[in-house]
């Protein structure tokens, strides 16, 4: 940001602020929801806990980016989560460049049109839409429903003016994720409830924690 010529440094501070504030709720909300998921789908939680045991086989050791970027399974985990739960519920706007035909009805040029992230990442479309199922990422190719999945599917957005932060989110979403799981095991026992304002974000979301006890290595 340093090397973007702005016309003052109160305009820099204030792009800077917005993208701090803008990135801190949206993610803790985002990885409340992941909490939230993993720990009531037992399936889920074995699973990503039998890879996070491979990639780190000792409870202290320190996550690299080769150990995240080869764990498939937390990459499931983070984009279903992100379908099923996107923060940014209500989605992007844009306005359209010129007239534009859909099936029988016609968007004007100019007209703002928004794209409701939480309607089109449920769409009667996708195969069990409502449900939390991490291995539908699994064979994008193969399954033609995941293939739809993949079109619709854009959480930060598309074109130049998608998320800025998004690497950075998918990376403090992975790390925290693999940190907490890998350490502890989460049950859920609260009352879930979903309240939105900007953001969707859960209520009464209660955990019962316990440390895992880690394997010796031989």
């Amino acid at each position: 940001m340093l090397k973007i010529p702005y016309k003052s440094d109160e305009e820099r501070a204030a792009d800077l602020v917005t993208m701090l504030i803008a990135g801190h709720d949206t993610t803790a909300y985002q990885l409340s929801w992941a909490m939230i998921e993993i720990s009531r789908n037992d399936q889920v939680k074995c699973k990503l806990q039998l890879e996070l045991d491979e990639a780190m086989p000792h409870e202290n050791d320190n996550l690299t980016a080769d150990m995240i970027n080869s764990m498939s399974y937390l990459d499931f985990v983070v984009k279903e989560v992100m379908r099923l739960w996107p923060v940014a519920a209500q989605g992007s706007a844009r306005v359209t460049p010129c007239d534009i035909m859909l099936e029988n009805c016609t968007i004007p040029k100019g007209a703002t049109v928004l794209l409701p992230f939480y309607a089109m990442f449920r769409t009667a479309d996708i195969k069990n839409a409502e449900m939390f199922i991490p291995e539908r990422w699994s064979d994008l190719q193969a399954d033609a429903d995941a293939t739809k999945l993949e079109e619709v599917f854009i959480p930060f957005s598309s074109g130049k003016r998608n998320c800025i932060g998004q690497n950075l989110a998918m990376w403090e979403m992975k790390h925290v994720i693999a940190t907490i799981f890998h350490k502890f095991d989460l049950e859920f026992v609260g009352d879930v409830q979903t309240t939105y304002f900007l953001t969707l974000r859960p209520l009464n979301a209660n955990f019962k924690i316990t440390r895992r006890v880690q394997k010796k290595q031989i």
